[in-house]
C-alpha cells in the first residue's frame, strides 16, 4: 500500500500522454558523448517527430580541469561542448 506522501504525489502528477510519443530524459556529466547520443536516437526513431528530450548537462565553460591524471594529478583543458547547441546547429 503506497503511504501518505506517494498517495498526494500521485494525484499531482500530469495525466499520461496518449499519442505514442516518448520523453527520453538524458542527464549528462561533461559527456563528450552527448551529441552522438542525440543523433542516435532522433536517426533511430521511427517517428522523431514524437520523439521528445529533456537534457541536462553539467558542463565546464572556464577555467575546466582533467579528470585525474596519472600519479594524481590534472590539467587544464578546453571548455566542453555544448551538446544541446551543437544538436541544433546541425539542424
Amino acid at each position: 500500500e503506497l503511504v501518505p506522501w506517494d498517495k498526494d504525489y500521485l494525484r499531482r502528477m500530469a495525466k499520461p500522454r496518449d499519442d505514442d510519443s516518448i520523453f527520453l530524459s538524458i542527464a549528462t556529466y561533461r559527456d563528450e558523448n552527448c551529441i552522438n547520443t542525440l543523433n542516435w536516437a532522433y536517426g533511430n526513431a521511427t517517428n522523431p517527430h514524437k520523439l521528445f528530450v529533456g537534457l541536462v548537462q553539467q558542463n565546464c565553460y572556464e577555467n575546466c580541469r582533467s579528470g585525474v591524471l596519472e600519479k594524481g594529478g590534472t590539467e587544464e583543458i578546453e571548455p566542453d561542448e555544448d551538446c544541446y547547441e551543437l544538436f541544433c546547429q546541425q539542424q
